[in-house]
């Protein structure tokens, strides 16, 4: 267990590091400054969030989380959507500035090695009796290769008896 953690923190490192660009085996994707910056950022959120969940056993994603809290954020307002960008350390991106780096993010890895293959999966999942606006199902299915559904989540009690 420790060695999976450790794997993640030396892979996080090794992302930290990088300057401006990922180096891969045909060549180099260069960053831009705003993208370079919103990985640096993304960074101090994943290891702030290794500093609190750290127990001995706990195996996590920062990114995952980042995806996940990112589309989440399509449907947040106001001061949830402030705190949701705060937490991420994204601050003034936004809900937009934050799918972009995650599509960007998504779609560099990819081109990195033609040998490695980087699949992530993400969704979002409502109780029946919501519905999910056309625009935030868009931007899922956009910017995280998602497609968020509704399913029935209240089974009848009369089944568990």
């Amino acid at each position: 267990m420790k060695r999976q953690i450790f794997t993640i923190i030396a892979a996080l490192l090794l992302f930290a590091q990088c300057a401006d660009c990922f180096a891969g085996t045909n060549g180099q994707v260069q960053l831009t400054a705003d993208q370079m910056q919103l990985v640096k950022q993304n960074n101090s959120f994943a290891f702030n969030l290794f500093r609190q969940a750290r127990d001995g056993n706990t195996v996590l994603s920062p990114l995952s989380i980042t995806y996940a809290l990112g589309m989440v954020n399509n449907g947040a307002a106001g001061e949830t959507q402030r705190e949701i960008n705060d937490v991420l350390g994204f601050g003034n991106a936004g809900a937009a500035g934050i799918n972009q780096f995650c599509l960007d993010m998504r779609l560099l890895t990819e081109s990195l090695d033609p040998e490695t293959k980087v699949m992530i999966a993400n969704n979002i999942y409502v109780n029946s009796g919501f519905v999910l606006q056309s625009d935030f199902v868009s931007k899922a299915k956009t910017y995280y290769d998602a497609t968020p559904e509704t399913r029935d989540f209240n089974p009848c009690i009369c089944n568990l008896l």
